[in-house]
């Protein structure tokens, strides 16, 4: 399609040169990375502003790794990241949208991308406004019926200059929210480049960087607060480390997002590790080992979007727990559960059949083909650009 030209606050966007992108957690970093490779090689003058568990020793100071990508300014953006209850949570955000106005100010960025559906990344799209820095924002339009995510996704999008959409169902949702249909792209989710781009670690290599024994049948475990359902964080947690203590695989837990519930949730998978001798608990591991241990794993249990999004690109099964991702697209490999310890036993021991595992080999990923990079720098170029379809 050819692009028609595009304005922002009165400048070309074939003009504009200087591009930040706001990144809070490790979850958003590992998506943003090919697009940062790809704006960097198109000469753009790139800045990470790393707020959120990026600074969190505790979460593992991922900011670290944002600062070895060759060409990338890194920012750090020190706010508070919440105790887990609502009052902290949001009193978090608002520090949040402080820090990241200041950092703004400083960078004076001409364009700021902004990524899914958290609220201290909604706090720092907030701050773009007030600055009147345009925002472009990636993977709007999805539904997560069981988190208030829905709420900040959608609010992200009504700040937004310009829309990248992963799927059409996405950029569809988008146009019919009232957005002007010439500012949204269906490009792809940008996952699926880095993925694409991944040559998975060896089973060793993996087995060392996480401290289990990936040569044995695992688990990988990620599970966050469903916020907006009718259970409490806690039994959410308990049913959830019920049902994995009982499984007869090896588990391999990965740290909670910082959402409302998270201490209790992390602290009932945490227990997990310590109850038995064949479960690790790692609180944040780095994209690389993350997409290997995908590559390695015989499961996905829990409710991440990466378990709709990147995991069918690995032919892994997938137990989804709840409704945190209710209204999300699913791939084949997708089997959702009811929070009941035996529930989800009963589908983890489906999908590690060798049935089950044989049946994915081959299937398609409906997320990507691995040029959403391209396509949005294309755009930002002005240049004709084939949609993702």
């Amino acid at each position: 399609m050819s692009i028609a030209p595009i304005h922002l606050n009165g400048v070309p966007l074939t003009a504009i040169r200087r591009v930040a992108c706001i990144s809070t957690s490790r979850a958003d970093s590992g998506i943003y990375r090919s697009l940062w490779h790809a704006l960097i090689a198109g000469g753009y003058e790139t800045t990470c502003l790393a707020g959120g568990t990026h600074l969190s020793s505790r979460a593992g100071a991922t900011i670290n790794e944002l600062r070895a990508i060759d060409g990338l300014r890194v920012v750090p953006v020190a706010h508070a990241t919440g105790d887990g209850t609502a009052a902290g949570v949001a009193s978090a955000a608002g520090e949040a949208m402080g820090a990241f106005a200041r950092a703004i100010d400083a960078v004076r960025p001409e364009l700021v991308f902004v990524l899914g559906d958290r609220l201290e990344m909604l706090a720092a799209a907030m701050s773009a406004t007030a600055a009147r820095v345009p925002i472009a924002h990636l993977h709007g339009g999805e539904r997560t019926a069981g988190a208030y995510d829905d709420q900040c996704r959608d609010a992200m999008s009504m700040l937004s200059a310009l829309h990248f959409a992963a799927m059409p169902a996405y950029a569809s949702r988008i146009r019919s929210m009232g957005v002007d249909a010439s500012r949204v792209f269906c490009v792809g989710a940008l996952a699926i480049d880095a993925i694409q781009a991944h040559a998975p670690m060896s089973v060793v290599a993996t087995s060392r960087a996480v401290g289990l024994d990936l040569s044995r049948p695992t688990l990988l475990v990620l599970f966050h607060p469903e916020t907006l359902g009718p259970l409490s964080a806690d039994v959410q947690g308990r049913i959830v480390a019920d049902a994995l203590r009982e499984v007869d695989k090896q588990v391999l837990v990965v740290g909670v997002n910082a959402d409302v519930g998270s201490v209790a949730v992390g602290a009932a998978l945490a227990s997990v590790a310590e109850l038995r001798d064949s479960a690790v608990h790692v609180a944040s591991v780095p994209p690389e080992v993350f997409y290997s241990c995908m590559a390695h794993a015989w499961a996905m249990v829990g409710n991440s979007s990466s378990g709709m999004i990147e995991a069918a690109s690995f032919d892994l099964p997938v137990v989804n727990i709840g409704n945190r991702q209710g209204g999300r697209i699913r791939p084949a490999n997708v089997v959702d559960v009811a929070f009941e310890p035996a529930a989800i036993g009963e589908a983890i021991r489906r999908v590690t059949t060798p049935s089950f595992r044989a049946g994915l080999h081959g299937i398609s990923n409906p997320y990507g083909d691995g040029l959403a990079s391209a396509r949005i720098c294309s755009i930002l170029r002005g240049e004709p650009i084939a949609m993702f379809e």
